[in-house]
């Protein structure tokens, strides 16, 4: 299955949405809230235009499957990263493999160092995120780049 990331825009909000407010991914989040459209627009519309955040779709064979958000952290300068896959993408290697990617556009754009946070019981993005070489510290998952 060949893997790229390409930048988000407006045209990809509706399949973010989708995704952010499936049971499965809602499960997962830190966030497990469902969001309305407008609060979906409102963030969006912010966040495609601020700086010090990244947000990529992840594309296998084609198709959108996935999105990669990168947020700059005010102390340190590294950016945390979260990944949310297509729920009928789950289990293929596609997030991880998306997660080595990102490694290589973070190299690209200078970053040093990404961080994630991860819920204990998320069994299968903690196996993403070591697989794609992130090593567990005290609270988070972080990997030089």
């Amino acid at each position: 299955m060949k893997i790229t990331l390409k930048p988000a825009d407006k045209s990809d909000l509706k399949r973010i949405f989708e995704w952010r407010n499936h049971p499965l991914v809602r499960g997962k989040s830190f966030n497990t809230g469902k969001i309305s459209w407008g609060e979906h627009v409102g963030y969006w519309k912010k966040r495609l235009c601020s700086k010090g955040k990244h947000s990529l779709i992840v594309v296998a064979d084609g198709n959108n499957t996935g999105l990669i958000r990168l947020d700059r952290m005010r102390e340190s300068g590294d950016y945390e990263v979260s990944i949310m896959i297509d729920p009928a993408m789950h289990g293929k290697g596609v997030g991880t493999t998306a997660l080595k990617k990102t490694k290589e556009f973070a190299r690209k754009k200078e970053i040093r160092r990404l961080h994630a946070r991860i819920k204990a019981k998320n069994i299968g993005s903690i196996k993403a995120f070591e697989a794609a070489g992130f090593k567990p510290e005290t609270y988070d998952y972080v990997v030089e780049v």
